[in-house]
C-alpha cells in the first residue's frame, strides 16, 4: 500500500516530505485542513514527539486524533 501523496512527492527535494526534521508548512489560510496533508509525514514519525512552532491555532485534539496522532505526542512551542 502506498502512502502518501504520490503527485506532490514528485514535487517536493527529497521526493518527499522529511520524516525527523523541521517542515515549514505556509498555507495562504490557516485551519483549511493543512494537518490532512501531512497525515503521511506524521504517521510515520511513530511514537516520537511532534512539535508545532508558532502554530496559528491551537492544535485540536480531537482533529489530531483524526489523523492518528495522540495529543500527548504533541508539543506546542
Amino acid at each position: 500500500m502506498e502512502m502518501g501523496y504520490p503527485a506532490l512527492s514528485a514535487e517536493l527535494p527529497g521526493g518527499g516530505w522529511t520524516v525527523g526534521a523541521l517542515v515549514d508548512l505556509l498555507v495562504q489560510q490557516a485551519g483549511a485542513g493543512e494537518l490532512r496533508l501531512l497525515r503521511p509525514a506524521l504517521s510515520a514519525a511513530g511514537e516520537r514527539p511532534v512539535a508545532f512552532v508558532q502554530s496559528p491555532h491551537t492544535p485540536d485534539g480531537l482533529g489530531l486524533s483524526y489523523i492518528g496522532l495522540p495529543i500527548e505526542q504533541v508539543l506546542r512551542v
